[in-house]
């Protein structure tokens, strides 16, 4: 449960890490955002600086605009933002999708947009990230999606 003391919290922006002051995937303005990766329900213009993953940068940088602040960090690289150590792990959805993790006050939270443990040959593949808290979206978690295997939606593209 989220409460006050949270490493993250809701705000109407989006998550907020007040650590490290920043948003991941804002719906609104921030200062920092923190991109999960460049799908338009997480990616919006705006913001006065962004950090994704380094292989998500170009995808970004077409999603919010060319003039923006944008830093790519390679994957599994630490770097320490306010009072919080952030690091970027792949999310095996598109290209360059990340799983936040964020260390701070003796606490290991990991957030992901979305995620793909399938493995995919247009991105890097899904990686687990030890932690005490994990925030997901699940937009397709209900019980009434089920997706083929992607080599029965291959076989049938190759045969349209």
């Amino acid at each position: 449960m989220i409460t006050s003391n949270s490493l993250l919290r809701p705000t109407l922006a989006g998550l907020y890490c007040a650590a490290g002051d920043f948003t991941i995937d804002p719906r609104r303005s921030v200062e920092r955002a923190v991109i999960t990766h460049a799908h338009a329900d997480h990616a919006r213009r705006g913001s006065k600086s962004y950090l994704c993953s380094q292989s998500g940068a170009g995808l970004l940088r077409e999603r919010v605009g060319g003039r923006a602040p944008i830093e790519g960090l390679n994957f599994g690289r630490r770097i320490k933002i306010g009072d919080a150590l952030v690091s970027l792990h792949p999310a095996g959805h598109i290209l360059g999708s990340a799983q936040v993790r964020i260390e701070s006050r003796g606490e290991v939270w990991v957030v992901s947009g979305d995620y793909k443990t399938e493995p995919d040959p247009t991105c890097e593949p899904f990686e687990p990230v030890r932690c005490d808290t994990f925030i997901t979206e699940s937009t397709f978690a209900l019980p009434i999606y089920r997706w083929p295997k992607p080599e029965i939606v291959f076989a049938e593209i190759n045969r349209w």
